[in-house]
């Protein structure tokens, strides 16, 4: 629980940035990190119950957890453990924030206890476990393009606050550009929702999960290159997301570039930097 703030206090609110250790040379490559808000809080009145607190949101099994089931079960298909909560930690690491720290802008106390209610009454409840892809039409995110699946990762919970913030009444001006990850998965038409009524339908589920399992905890000692690529390809016109906030899935049917490296790491829609890109 975050500590009430004196409503007329000064909030810094810094957007900040680190490079995924437990992805190594491949998150550094496909400009992977995890992200987050730290907020200096200051007065010139009485000190403040805390001066400096960060608010994140990550997996609690990350990353094998957040990505894959546990198990495939006959009876009641793949078995979860992808819960994500958003994180209050008092101070901040100085030596954690490998990629960046971001200026967004300064607020105050009333404005920063009113976000944090709204995590705890509404962002929270909506977003109870991760979900690395988004499933769009087109590989760049916002503007015309839809959005059929929406992501529920770090980047998910920075962008919203970051949106609440100004219809809370914060006021910030800064254009600097900040960025994003996104895993967008390009789909032309909306995923059909998974019938877990039908046997036949749970049976797909299941062979897909359980040969997806079978890759990772194998890995590539189990199989050659071109093997990997084979099973790959034999899959890449279709693939299934669960959907954490209902326990249910999708099955998405993929269109080239199926999954676009190069459109990893977008700008943020800012509703106070007009022209935003995404």
């Amino acid at each position: 629980v975050v500590p009430a703030l004196p409503p007329e206090c000064d909030v810094e609110v810094w957007y900040v940035e680190q490079e995924i250790e437990a992805l190594g040379a491949v998150g550094r490559l496909l400009q992977s990190y995890h992200c987050g808000l730290v907020f200096h809080v200051s007065t010139l009145l009485a000190p403040p119950p805390l001066t400096v607190f960060t608010l994140q949101y990550y997996a609690v099994d990350f990353p094998f957890g957040a990505l894959f089931p546990i198990s495939v079960e006959d009876g009641a298909g793949p078995v979860w453990n992808n819960e994500a909560v958003v994180a209050f930690t008092p101070g901040e690491d100085p030596h954690r924030w490998t990629k960046g720290r971001s200026l967004v802008g300064r607020t105050t106390g009333a404005i920063v206890n009113a976000l944090c209610d709204w995590v705890v009454s509404e962002f929270t409840p909506s977003h109870p476990g991760y979900q690395l892809f988004d499933v769009l039409d087109a590989p760049q995110a916002g503007g015309a393009t839809r959005t059929w699946v929406s992501a529920c990762v770090c980047d998910t919970f920075v962008h919203a606050s970051l949106r609440q913030l100004p219809s809370l009444g914060a006021h910030f001006t800064s254009q600097q550009p900040l960025y994003r990850n996104y895993v967008p998965l390009i789909s032309p038409s909306a995923p059909e929702r998974v019938d877990l009524s039908s046997a036949a339908e749970r049976a797909a589920l299941n062979g897909y999960y359980s040969a997806l399992l079978e890759l990772v905890t194998r890995g590539l000692g189990a199989r050659t290159l071109p093997q990997l690529l084979h099973w790959l390809a034999e899959r890449l016109e279709y693939v299934y997301i669960h959907d954490a906030r209902s326990g249910g899935y999708h099955r998405v049917e993929l269109a080239p570039p199926y999954l676009c490296p190069s459109r990893l790491y977008q700008r943020m829609a800012l509703p106070w930097q007009p022209g935003s890109e995404v």
